[in-house]
Formats: structure tokens, sequence, C-alpha cells
């Protein structure tokens, strides 16, 4: 059974590459298959086919025409019209197996187009990087041919993959030198990932976020190999920021450098002195008596509600309520307004019924007008109250979309006036119990959300995250079996889902695959339990574990909020982390590999993945895509 220490200490990432020219003809060897493969997946997808490749290239295409801080504003309804209908000549909806529309849809996120209306712009959503290259290239060519503009941006995916390959195989040479497996089997698997080939080959933003990410982890090697320097030290802060500017999903890259300091530590054999844990320990008992007494003391929100807009202070008070001891209160300004969104089970409860909104409300001073609105994913409706001093009743009735996803209750103020008090709503289907939570205000929010909260927003991470995490009812048997079904879907995507969301691999294939993961999963803890010291590569290795966890809780941890709805984590927003997946997987069948079969070991795997990729493309994609012409 293999060891960490079945490489050797001495050897471990010590080979040179300047002194091994041949080493440099490996690399180009990978590189020149990257680009060869990718262009076959570049040829065989179909234009638009990839996963909002249509929004991808517009990002693009709006960068070529007005610069790098192009924003949303600058959308256009007439370039939207001329992609769509380029989309309508490739078949783009009977591919993606969705009714063909009889009347073109008006822009790319037209709500009469069911499966459109569920995009975004990716202009002012996705980091620029990829776009200013791709825009940066349209403007430099000046053609206006939407195809070839399209086949630029999916050629410099290719590119930027086949970068990403060969830099793999540089840092396994220099990771695993005396392992043929080690050496062989990462790269390999970066190569030959299915959907990575289809993404990598197509206009948007997931090979510069493994590039990126890469170049990342390729700059921690040399710390942990040869020691901090304030030169690494600005290598990897580099790195980082350049990551950051890539990608989103590249985040987990910042806890991932701040997990890295200790584990340094680790492998320098540095041990903090005494009075550095006692402070360590005292920070933490201190920590936990900040977040009880947060915990207890109450804020000014009521629970329930968040806020929203310019809304600023606090969205209860107890000044004059119709009912009890508190009211809603939502500011005087153009835009404030507080929010309740049901619990998923309670949207299942009322899709399809009529639901009725009453209440009580009034002006703090003068007069007012108040905007009472229901809103689910489909629709909404709504009622101006124009109310006095005086407390007066209001009623609102919508009836809900029999496929909503989600319903929310909307309380705005019309900036007239003062601010605006709400009390005693309820929101009854039929005859039965008030579908809202904390109605009438009476239950105040902790300080301890309301600061976790604050933090969120700063950070820009949705507020209802926040609220839902510390919910008992994200966390109820059905919660998890939402959260299963999602990390399911998530694995299922990674290994295989192509086109745009359209086409899984056999149900039959993923036992073998899961079979597999488990298997490395199993070889990664035998490493763990059975390390034997704290040589840099050990170090390294639980720093690339460490990260593809806190990567796997980045892409798992929005269900909470997206439960109930169409969303679900798909595969490819695992992509940035995939160098650590290679090396891992690799990893862990190594612990069990016996040294005599490692040559075997290595054709044997190397010859699965040239099969499995091979299987994808000939038995699952060209039949799909080109088998009707």
């Amino acid at each position: 059974m293999y060891r960490s220490s079945a490489l050797g200490d001495q050897g471990a990432g010590g080979a040179s590459l300047s002194k091994c020219p041949a080493h440099w003809r490996v690399t180009l060897l990978f590189v020149a298959l990257a680009l060869f493969r990718g262009f076959i997946y570049a040829a065989v997808i179909p234009p638009w086919q990839s996963n909002d490749e249509h929004g991808h290239f517009e990002y693009a295409w709006l960068v070529s025409r007005y610069g790098p801080t192009v924003g949303p504003e600058a959308i256009s309804i007439e370039f939207q019209r001329r992609v769509l209908e380029s989309m309508y000549r490739f078949d783009y909806w009977r591919l993606c197996r969705q009714p063909t529309p009889e009347v073109l849809p008006a822009s790319f996120t037209d709500p009469n187009d069911r499966w459109l209306r569920h995009s975004r712009p990716q202009v002012g959503d996705e980091r620029p990087l990829y776009y200013l290259l791709v825009g940066g290239l349209l403007r430099l060519i000046g053609d206006q041919n939407l195809l070839i503009g399209m086949y630029i941006g999916r050629g410099v995916s290719v590119l930027l993959l086949a970068a990403a390959i060969g830099l793999t195989e540089l840092m396994t040479w220099r990771l695993f030198a005396e392992s043929l497996f080690m050496r062989v089997v990462p790269p390999t698997f970066v190569l030959l990932l299915p959907v990575l080939g289809q993404m990598g080959a197509s206009v948007n933003s997931d090979a510069i976020g493994v590039l990126t990410s890469t170049l990342f982890f390729a700059s921690l090697i040399p710390v942990f190999r040869n020691g901090l320097t304030w030169r690494r030290g600005v290598v990897v802060l580099a790195m980082l920021a350049l990551a950051m500017l890539s990608k989103k999903t590249t985040l987990f890259l910042i806890p991932t450098t701040l997990l890295a300091i200790p584990i340094y530590w680790w492998t320098r054999g540095r041990r903090l002195p005494r009075w550095i844990w006692l402070a360590l320990g005292a920070g933490v008992v201190l920590l936990t008596g900040t977040v009880l007494v947060l915990k207890l003391l109450p804020s000014g929100n009521a629970a329930g509600w968040l806020r929203g807009g310019n809304l600023y202070g606090p969205t209860r008070t107890e000044e004059s309520a119709y009912e009890g001891s508190a009211a809603l209160l939502v500011g005087a300004c153009d835009d404030g307004w507080v929010i309740q969104t049901l619990l998923p089970e309670t949207t299942r409860e009322v899709a399809g019924q009529p639901v009725t909104l009453s209440g009580w409300a009034r002006a703090t001073t003068g007069t007012g007008v108040g905007i009472v609105s229901i809103r689910d994913s489909e629709s909404h409706s709504q009622v101006e109250v124009i109310v006095g001093k005086e407390w007066q009743p209001f009623s609102l009735t919508h009836t809900v979309a029999p496929n909503a996803r989600w319903i929310a209750v909307r309380l705005s103020c019309g900036g007239v006036g003062g601010s605006l008090l709400f009390d005693n709503l309820a929101l009854l289907a039929g005859h039965g119990a008030n579908l809202l939570r904390n109605s009438s205000a009476e239950q105040e929010e902790s300080q301890l959300f309301n600061l976790a909260s604050g933090v969120a927003r700063r950070i820009g991470v949705s507020a209802r995250l926040v609220e839902l995490i510390l919910s008992p009812h994200s966390w109820s048997r059905q919660a998890w079996r939402e959260y299963a079904y999602a990390a399911f879907f998530c694995f299922k995507s990674f290994w295989g889902l192509f086109g745009s969301v359209t086409l899984f691999l056999p149900p039959s294939w993923y036992r073998p695959i899961t079979l597999i993961c488990l298997l490395a999963l199993a070889g990664n803890l035998v490493f763990i339990v059975g390390r034997s010291s704290s040589e840099w590569r050990n170090g390294y290795l639980f720093v690339l574990m460490g990260g593809l966890v806190l990567l796997f809780l980045q892409t798992l941890l929005p269900m909470i909020v997206h439960r109930g709805t169409y969303w679900l984590p798909q595969g490819r927003y695992l992509f940035p982390g995939v160098f650590a997946i290679a090396v891992l997987m690799a990893w862990g069948f190594y612990q069990v590999l016996p040294r005599r079969w490692e040559r075997v070991g290595t054709l044997m795997t190397v010859g699965l993945m040239v099969a499995f990729d091979a299987l994808c493309l000939g038995m699952l994609i060209v039949p799909y895509f080109w088998g009707s012409i």
C-alpha cells in the first residue's frame, strides 16, 4: 500500500525542468492534444448550444463596442434580435427540447418564452477578464458576422483551456517527479473530462476560470516547497486577484489562501508559543460569548421580513400599533421596501390557488402612498394604498401561477409624505391559516442576524441566505432530501451534461463512476489517517483537500435560498477546482495501487478516460446534435 512517503522525500518535486528537455516535449504534446480536442468540440457542438452562450457572446460584443466598463444599460435589443434569428436558424429550441416559438422572442429574457425567461444578462453579472480578451479580438478584427465572432470566442476558450492543461502537466511533474501515475493521470483527467471539453470550447468564462485557479494553485507550490518570501507571497496574491477577475466561482480561493497559512506553518515545523495558544483560546471563548449575546439581544427589525432598496433604519416600531405592541415600518424613500418570501413548502401548497392579502396601514405624518403587492415567479398583482394618520384596511387578491416556484409579499412606500406603518397582515388561501410569519411584527430579529445580514450585503451575498441558514425549516427532513437531490444533480452534471442543460449520460453509466469516486475518496482517507510526516507535499495536498471542501460548500450552499425553485447547482461550477479534483482523485488511487502495477495502472486509467470521452462524443453528442441531419 502506498503512502505519502512512497514517492520519497528527497526527489519529491525536486526534478528540474530546465535539465529535462524531453519533458517539455511531453508538455507540448498535452497542449497539442488539448488544442486538437478542443477544436473538435468547438466544431461538433452547434452554435449557441452551450450554457447561456448567447448571453456570454453578447457581453464580449458589448465590450468590443463600448469598452471594458460597459454595463447592462448598453444592452441592444437590435443585437439580441440578430442573435435570436441565428439561434432560430440553428434549431436552438428543438435541440434544447423546447417547443420552437411561432413568433421570435423579443429579447434574451422575453417573459413569453418559458425557456429564455430564466436567462439573465451576463454583462454586469460575470467577471470581465474573458470578455475583455474576446471583445478586444472582435474589435481588432471588426467583423460583423455573428458566427465568425462566436467561433472567435470559442477559439479563445480552447486556447485558455489548453494552457491550463499544459500548466497542470508541469505542476504534476514538479509535485510527483518519481511517479509515472501521478505525472500522467491528473493532466489526462483535465484533458479528457467531457463536460469541460464542451464548456472549454464554448463562448463563456469557464476556461479562463480553470486557467487562473490553476495558476493560483501553481503559485503555492514554490511557497510550500522552498519557503515563503515576499516575492512568492506577491505572486500568490497576484494570482488570487487574477482569479477573482476571471470567474465568480473562484471566490473559494480566498478562504483557501487563509487555510494555506496554518498548513504552511505546520509543514515548516513551526510551533506557536504557548501564550499565542492561550490568546487564541481566550479569543474563541470571547467570540462564543459575543455570538450568544448577539443572539439574545433584539434589534429594531421584524423577524421574517427583509429590507430592500435604500431603506435604512429599523423595520419594526412600537408606535401606535393597530394590534398588539408593534407594527412594520417602511421608510419614506422612492425604492424602499420590505419583503417576506414564503417557504418552498408553503408555495407548493397554494400553487394555482387564489390568495388574499389583507391588513391595516397608516402614515406616520400627513398622507402617504403605499404599494402592496403579491408576487410569484410568473406574475404579480399590486394595489396602491393612500392612507392618512388613521389606520385603514386594505385588501388584494392574486391567483398564484400553477407552476410558481416562489411567492412573496412586498410592502413599499411611494416616497410621498412620511413613513408607512403596516399591521395585522394576513395572507390566506381559502379559509386556511395565515401564510405569513410574524404578520404583526411582534417578533424581533436578533442582533446576530442583523449583523450577519449586513455583512452579507457588503460582500454581495443574499440576506435571504442568512435568514434561511438560521431557520429550522431549512434543516427539515424534506429540505435535506432536496439538498441531496441537488448534490446528486451537481455530481451527474460534472461528469456528463451537454448542450444547454439538455443531454445527460445514461443512468447506468453513473454506477461505475460513483464507485470510482468512492474508491478515490477512500484512498484519500487512507492518506489522511496514515500520513507519516509534515513533508511539504503533504501540506500542499491538505490545502487542495481544504480548497475542495470550500468549493463544494460554495456550490451547494445557495440551494438553501433556491430550494423549491428551478435553480440547481451545475457540475461546471466546480471547474475552478478541477486541478485539485484531478490530483486528489489520482492520489486516492495511488494510495491503494501496488508499486509493481504502476505502469499497468497508468495505462488502464488513461485508457478508461480515453474510452469515456470517445463514448460521450460518439454515442451521445454527435448522434444527438447531428443525427437528424
